[in-house]
């Protein structure tokens, strides 16, 4: 049986995590994708088990060192993210919505500047425009849907300790602080209504105004994890926003889900909710 994965995990700040193939300079993704949920998930379970942080894959014909990360996205079936009302879960506390930025920061570029710009230290530090999404004591829940055959890599008692261990989600300085997590199995269906983000082929056609769309990596490609000319390929997902057009300018808790298509396998972790397959049913 497929294992679930849950998390609520109180935000700091909010977080930042660039878009596929931008600099450091660009903006934040809207939402942490799958690939982050499972790298902040692997550190997790790498701090427990005195694990490093690189394994050796092959991408192609090539071998290639890669995060170990990718020891677990490959077994991973569903995931998802959303923001959820604070007031609903912490008593006394206002519900927040997050809020994509940017903020400016002197960075030390000398590593990149032409060789005769080296010693001119004047020359040596410039001003950047760092994205990110400000959502302080913003709650995020995380679900992510595994196949069985992870536990022959790690048992439940350390995938839920995995869990309880992240402590930043996206850049090492979005931190967060773990309200509670679960590990348990899932039960397994067909369509359905979701409140996280989703692959947007398997959101029925009427429902995908619903939100607004993004593109992550595809979490179980061995080239989002490894050092290669080759870019992972990327997955068009829809961020449900729980009213119609294109919202971009805040992301907001979705008091509305959107409809799965009806042959489209979908997994529910009781407490949690439901969340669709990466690959369809």
């Amino acid at each position: 049986m497929p294992l679930g994965v849950g998390v609520r995990a109180l935000l700091s700040w909010g977080w930042s995590v660039r878009y596929p193939g931008l600099s450091a300079g660009g903006p934040s993704l809207p939402l942490p994708p799958p690939s982050t949920l499972v790298g902040a998930l692997s550190r997790g379970i790498a701090k427990i088990v005195k694990q490093g942080e690189l394994t050796e894959i092959k991408v192609g014909r090539k071998s290639h060192h890669a995060s170990t990360t990718y020891v677990y996205a490959r077994h991973l079936l569903a995931a998802g993210a959303r923001l959820i009302e604070t007031s609903s879960f912490l008593r006394g506390a206002h519900d927040v919505v997050a809020a994509p930025t940017k903020v400016m920061q002197r960075i030390l570029q000398h590593p990149y500047m032409r060789p005769e710009n080296r010693k001119n230290m004047g020359l040596a530090f410039g001003v950047e425009a760092f994205g990110l999404v400000m959502a302080p004591s913003a709650v995020l829940e995380i679900l992510l849907v595994f196949k069985d055959q992870i536990l022959d890599l790690v048992d439940e008692e350390t995938l839920l300790a995995g869990a309880m261990s992240i402590s930043y989600v996206g850049s090492k300085e979005s931190l967060v602080s773990i309200l509670n997590a679960k590990v348990e199995e899932v039960y397994e269906t067909t369509g359905g209504e979701t409140k996280y983000y989703v692959s947007m082929d398997a959101v029925k056609e009427r429902d995908r105004i619903l939100g607004f769309a993004v593109s992550f990596w595809d979490p179980r490609d061995p080239s989002a994890y490894a050092p290669s000319r080759k870019l992972a390929k990327k997955m068009e997902f829809l961020i449900p926003s729980g009213s119609e057009g294109r919202i971009t300018t805040l992301i907001v808790p979705p008091r509305v889900g959107v409809e799965i298509k009806d042959h489209w396998r979908t997994y529910t972790l009781e407490g949690y909710g439901m969340v669709a397959s990466l690959g369809g049913g």
